[in-house]
């Protein structure tokens, strides 16, 4: 009487043929879709400054306390800063500096006001309410700490594991390499294989290999 075997039987058969290959150097463009050979940690914070997370004012914010609609605050603007950009000056009392989202905050910056609480001005800046201490900014390291792992080893790199090793500025070397993963994969018309591995009625097992699996097959 002829022998047949599961699906589950043959997809041990067909995994115990499956070997680690060598994980091997890549670049971040190419990483997706890739397994990591190890966790990734970060080399620097993340951000690796303090930014501000909205366009307005970096000002002090005691100074801005008693600012109201009728009564604003008014301060004079020394300095102008676009996102990816940042200002040799630092805040004094009286003073504020305009922000982009994104930009690195001058020294001695308590919080930012937004613009839209503001008349918007260039050489002098009107605030019409009161800033909270740390308002919108985005301190040193709040998202990420340098050494703190940004992902795990054994994860394949989709589209947001990728953007995350790019603001993290994480570049590929030796011991931080991904590979492709090896998928084994069991085509099912019917139920059972035959004990030799041969097509039964339809049936049929096949591999199919990528270069550079790492680890662990995905079925």
């Amino acid at each position: 009487m002829t022998e047949f075997r599961s699906v589950e039987e043959q997809l041990q058969e067909v995994l115990r043929e499956i070997e680690p290959l060598e994980p091997f150097p890549i670049g971040l463009m190419e990483s997706r879709g890739c397994v990591l050979a190890e966790d990734v940690t970060a080399p620097w914070p993340l951000p690796a400054f303090d930014t501000a997370s909205v366009d307005g004012y970096a000002v002090h914010a005691l100074q801005t306390s008693l600012a109201t609609t009728d009564e604003p605050c008014v301060l004079r603007v020394i300095d102008s800063i676009r996102s990816g950009e940042s200002s040799s000056r630092a805040l004094i009392p009286g003073t504020a500096i305009r922000v982009s989202a994104g930009s690195a905050l001058p020294d001695e910056t308590e919080s930012v006001v937004p613009v839209e609480h503001t008349n918007g001005g260039d050489e002098e800046v009107a605030i019409f309410r009161p800033a909270k201490y740390g308002q919108f900014v985005r301190r040193c390291g709040e998202d990420v700490q340098a050494g703190d792992v940004v992902l795990l080893a054994a994860i394949v790199v989709h589209e947001a594991g990728a953007r995350l090793l790019d603001q993290a500025s994480v570049g590929w070397h030796a011991g931080r390499a991904p590979a492709h993963a090896q998928h084994a994969a069991v085509h099912q018309p019917h139920r059972d294989f035959h004990r030799d591995g041969r097509r039964v009625r339809g049936c049929f097992a096949r591999r199919r290999r990528r270069i550079g699996e790492i680890g662990r097959a995905h079925v």
